[in-house]
């Protein structure tokens, strides 16, 4: 009987021996078939890419300065028939001689350019000649001026230079027209302003009382 147990005890420790074995084999047979990366000391990276991104806008911008107010005065009928009021006159009175204004300096509306494009400026007024003065004969009108520091000779770079006195003209009893003053206004700071001078002939049976207009300047950009 115990010979018999013995003998099973050798079996079964064979029997153990064998496996054992045989899981060994496997497993050294899966590891031998396994492919490892090789060692070379580089550093493997990722590149990413990043953007910057921006938008430049043109602007349209302009701005206005100054009054012209031509103050108080009477045409003096025994000397002539109407008075001459020029707001760039040196002088600060009427051309002619034959009225009693007179205004402490030169007068004009500064235009300038503070935009990114060249600008097409119109002018506009409420009141014409007639509606202004209340009586025949008369007359109301502007003009780009050459003095007090505006480089007039480069700052309108198109072909309507209003340099000449041109007379505010109307589409209807209250609307003006707009009229071009200046095409292509540069934006270029050296070159980016013009001066706008005012005329008014007062005939000597204008309506006493005081009198005044609204001037609106627009900027269109030009070439459009």
């Amino acid at each position: 009987m115990n010979e018999m147990s013995n003998k099973a005890l050798m079996l079964l420790l064979v029997v153990a021996i064998v496996v054992s074995l045989g899981g060994t084999f496997i497993s050294l047979s899966k590891l031998a078939s396994v492919k490892t990366l090789p060692l070379t000391g580089f550093v493997i990276s990722n590149v990413s890419t990043g953007y910057v991104n921006l938008s430049v806008l043109s602007a349209v911008s302009f701005s206005v300065a100054n009054n012209i107010d031509f103050g108080s005065g009477y045409v003096n009928g025994t000397v002539g028939d109407n008075a001459v009021l020029e707001s760039n006159l040196s002088s600060s009175s009427e051309t002619n001689g034959t009225g009693s204004w007179t205004w402490s300096s030169l007068k004009y509306f500064l235009l300038e350019n503070d935009g990114t494009k060249d600008l097409n400026i119109n002018i506009t007024s409420d009141k014409n000649a007639s509606n202004l003065t209340k009586a025949a004969n008369s007359e109301f009108g502007f003009a780009m001026s050459s003095w007090e520091n505006s480089p007039l000779a480069g700052a309108c770079n198109g072909t309507t230079k209003t340099t000449a006195w041109t007379e505010f003209l109307m589409r209807a009893s209250d609307v003006g027209r707009n009229q071009t003053v200046c095409s292509s206004l540069q934006y270029a700071n050296v070159n980016d302003t013009i001066n706008v001078s005012i005329r008014v002939v007062i005939p000597n049976n204008a309506r006493a009382g005081a009198v005044s207009a609204n001037i609106t300047f627009t900027g269109e950009v030009a070439g459009n």
